[in-house]
């Protein structure tokens, strides 16, 4: 298992690369194997629990900057109504 990403906050969440091959998003509480669950989310890794086992897993290094940059656009409230992100250009703000 490998941490891609992260969202932490009130409800946080993470992607998880499972097997090498498959990404998948994971809520805070949230089963994505059977019988383990995410119970905590950091900004630089997670810690899921099987039983009553838990695991720290760290984020890749080379994902913690897109992270932390994507958790500062996400938590900063728009400067105007009009304000756009596009998909591959910086904000379009008024």
């Amino acid at each position: 298992m490998k941490l891609v990403g992260v969202f932490s906050g009130k409800s946080g969440f993470a992607v998880l690369e499972l097997d090498g091959k498959k990404q998948l998003g994971v809520l805070l509480g949230g089963e994505f194997q059977p019988g383990v669950r995410l119970v905590e989310v950091n900004p630089d890794h997670v810690i899921v629990e099987k039983g009553s086992v838990r695991q720290k897993v760290m984020l890749e290094q080379n994902q913690k900057a897109v992270s932390s940059a994507i958790a500062a656009v996400v938590q900063s409230p728009p400067r105007s109504a009009s304000c756009y992100v596009g998909e591959h250009s910086p904000a379009l703000c008024d």
